[in-house]
Formats: C-alpha cells, sequence, structure tokens
C-alpha cells in the first residue's frame, strides 16, 4: 500500500485508500505528511462516520444532551479467518505481510469513531489481544479502552470470531451511556433510554451509510473543488492509536 500510495501523489491522480495503509505508524504518519507537503488530493473511508447512530451522537454531544458521558461502547467482531482464504487473501493471516490481525485490520473504525464523535484526543489506557480461536501468527480478538482529557471511556471490540461464516456476519454493538440517558444502535434505528422514556428513533427511509456513502462524499467533495471529507491525517490519527494499543498489551 505504501509503494501505491506514494506512486499516485507522485503522478498526481485523486484517490481514497482503504486503511491501513501500512504495518507500521511511522510509515502512515510519513504517507499523511508526504499528502499534507504535496497537496494531494487523499482520502480515507472511515465509512462508520456515516451511520445513524454516529451521526446523531455526534449531534447530541456537542449539544451536551447526555450530560457526563460515562462510556462509549464499539464493537465490530467478523467471521472467521476462513474468508480470507476464500476470498484469495490467506496473506492475512501471515503477520509479516499483513503487519497485525483483527486489531490492525478492524480496529481503526472504532479509534477513528472515538474522535469523530467526542471530538476529542483519547489515549489508550488499556488492551488486551488473543489469538484462542485461531491460533496463528496474528490476533483474533482485541479489546482497547481509550480515555479522552474529559474522562470518557471507549471501548473499541473487534475480532474474527463470529463464527457463521459462510455466513458474512457482524456481531456489533455501537452504545454511549450518560448522566440523562443512554442511546445505542437497534435494528432499523436507535433505542433511547432515559428515566420515564424507552423510545425508539427509526433510522430514516433513504439513509445512505457505508462505504456507498463515503465515496459518494469522496467524489463530490472533489468534484466541487472541496478537500477530501475525511483526509489522509485521519487515517495516520487512528492507525497511531492501534500500535499504542499493541503496546499496552505487550505485544510489540
Amino acid at each position: 500500500m505504501p509503494e501505491i500510495f506514494r506512486f499516485l501523489v507522485d503522478a498526481g491522480v485523486p484517490f481514497v485508500m482503504e486503511k491501513p495503509w501500512g504495518t507500521d505508524p511511522e510509515t502512515v504518519a510519513g504517507l499523511a505528511r508526504l499528502a499534507a507537503a504535496t497537496g494531494a488530493w487523499v482520502g480515507v473511508p472511515f465509512m462508520s462516520r456515516y451511520s445513524f447512530w454516529a451521526v446523531t451522537v455526534k449531534r447530541m454531544i456537542e449539544a451536551r444532551e447526555f450530560g457526563k458521558i460515562s462510556h462509549i461502547f464499539f464493537r465490530g467482531i467478523r467471521p472467521t479467518m476462513r474468508r480470507y482464504v476464500e476470498w484469495d487473501s490467506p496473506w492475512m493471516a501471515d503477520k509479516s505481510l499483513a503487519g497485525g490481525g483483527a486489531l490492525l485490520n478492524l480496529g481503526g473504525h472504532g479509534f477513528d469513531m472515538a474522535r469523530f464523535i467526542t471530538g476529542e484526543e483519547l489515549q489508550v489506557a488499556s488492551a488486551v489481544v488473543s489469538r484462542q480461536v485461531h491460533g496463528g501468527e496474528v490476533e483474533d480478538y482485541a479489546l482497547a479502552t481509550l480515555r479522552t482529557p474529559s474522562g470518557i471511556l471507549f471501548h473499541n471490540e473487534v475480532g474474527y470470531t463470529m463464527p457463521t461464516w459462510p455466513a458474512n456476519q457482524t456481531d456489533g454493538e455501537q452504545k454511549v451511556a450518560g448522566e440523562r440517558l443512554l442511546l445505542r444502535q437497534a435494528a432499523g434505528g436507535l433505542q433511547l433510554f432515559a428515566p420515564g422514556r424507552d423510545e425508539f428513533i427509526p433510522q430514516p427511509e433513504h439513509w445512505q451509510a457505508g462505504y456507498p456513502r463515503a465515496i459518494r462524499e469522496a467524489l463530490e467533495a472533489y468534484g466541487r473543488g472541496d478537500p477530501p471529507p475525511i483526509p489522509a491525517s485521519e487515517c495516520a490519527h487512528a492507525v497511531r492509536l492501534i500500535f499504542d494499543s499493541y503496546r499496552a498489551a505487550g505485544v510489540r
């Protein structure tokens, strides 16, 4: 990925590149600096930002609707490593090529989400990783806890341990627990709990999220002559937190 990134920048081609861009934080930070120094149009598709939950939570945090926030939970447990073999990507299980496992591959979404919705810079408080299920070179499960300067805890949980393959399903959870209310993602929308309240907020009928929304936003921004909606620096931030988590877990 770093070689492709540098080639596209040198060729003057605008692009969006899937994370993580490299297998160490120094390389990824260098790529982000290269994009900034050359004025290259480079974006990263952190598609979780466009979920109905994320957009709603960010707005509510900015409006201080939660009061003091205790913790935020973001879980994405994906199917087993078998899917990479069947997708002709067996190198994903080779640490020398992939750089890491579930934390490096999936964790960036949660780390980006933490900064996006809280508006704060976070530090890794603790982390654990496991190779219990697959026993391979790379971790198949990880849990990292971050802390913001205001005291919010953000739990980022990822894994390759959803035992449903070939059904491509996800065990996911997104939740904010605050002083005044709790808001979690639910099928078809959001569930809100507060004193005397148990409300379901339906997702708007034509809401577009995921990678289709991320790519549409990027194309429209480029067409208007605007900078990337999610610039290269955001990938570098997320990857730094990934490797801070590895160090906290004692595996780097």
